[in-house]
């Protein structure tokens, strides 16, 4: 599943009217850790993101792996800035679950 950048807000029921550049980058900042992670160092529990929340993250049997309540659908993609792991929703953190419903 690949998302634009319009389908993306259309998900969580946001538009780009109602989205402020500082929100947008929380929101981005939310999906992504400090440093580059594989898979295979990639421990259960809580991670802190770049943006200062955390995402909890669960290792299960045969490869699976969840963010918060997102499946990885396609993990360890080499990007030229990091690692990419791509997820089957986008994450929220409690806090813009609460200003953006």
């Amino acid at each position: 599943m690949k998302f634009g950048f319009h389908s993306i807000f259309q998900l969580v029921h946001w538009t780009e009217n109602c989205l402020t550049l500082i929100a947008l980058q929380k929101f981005v900042k939310y999906h992504m850790l400090p440093k580059p992670i594989y898979t295979a160092a990639l421990e259960n529990g809580r991670h802190t993101t770049v943006e200062g929340h955390f995402v909890d993250v669960k290792l299960g049997g045969e490869g699976e792996i969840e963010v918060n309540d997102a499946k990885v659908t396609n993990a360890d993609v080499s990007a030229n800035n990091g690692i990419i792991h791509i997820i089957d929703k986008v994450l929220m953190p409690v806090s813009g679950k609460k200003k953006y419903p």
